[in-house]
């Protein structure tokens, strides 16, 4: 488990922790709160990194601690890596009379 980080958090933390949140390739944080209602619009409630922690747009839900993110670089490595096992499970999909369930 990765070193948890308390806010308030610089604007570079900030910065990359939306990145984090925004890659697609790692679950987002998401509102503690019932975030299935139609209040949360996006279906799940992905928290939205501030100076003050994270907070939900939709609700009044905050949260004030993350696990630190991983340098540009190592998100960078990641979303390639995701990219190129996708297009081979879509490829593979397409080869396939037995399409892989996601």
């Amino acid at each position: 488990m990765g070193e948890q980080i308390h806010a308030p958090w610089d604007a570079e933390t900030v910065e990359l922790l939306n990145e984090w949140q925004q890659s697609g390739v790692f679950h987002p944080y998401t509102c503690g709160r019932d975030r299935k209602n139609a209040q949360h619009l996006d279906g799940d409630g992905v928290l939205v990194a501030t100076a003050d922690g994270w907070k939900c747009p939709y609700c009044e839900y905050t949260q004030e601690s993350a696990l630190k993110p991983l340098p540009r670089e190592i998100l960078e490595q990641q979303r390639k890596l995701y990219h190129r096992a996708m297009t081979a499970l879509e490829a593979a999909e397409g080869q396939s009379e037995n399409p892989i369930p996601r």
